[in-house]
């Protein structure tokens, strides 16, 4: 899986993606939670154990 780049393809300079993920909770009646981190690594070993990747959701400094 790519994830893909924020916005218009690219953080600003400065600035790193910061990408989040669901664990989809609320379909299995728990409690839903959600993880944001920059590292894409992070991320995407959490799809495999049923979290959704969401999107990036800001460039942080």
């Amino acid at each position: 899986m790519s994830i893909p780049a924020f916005g218009n393809g690219n953080c600003p300079a400065g600035t790193v993606p910061a990408y989040r993920a669901c664990n989809n909770g609320f379909t299995r009646g728990v409690d839903s939670y959600h993880r944001i981190t920059t590292s894409q690594a992070s991320i995407l070993a959490l799809v495999p154990r049923r979290w959704s990747y969401e999107r990036v959701v800001m460039c942080a400094p």
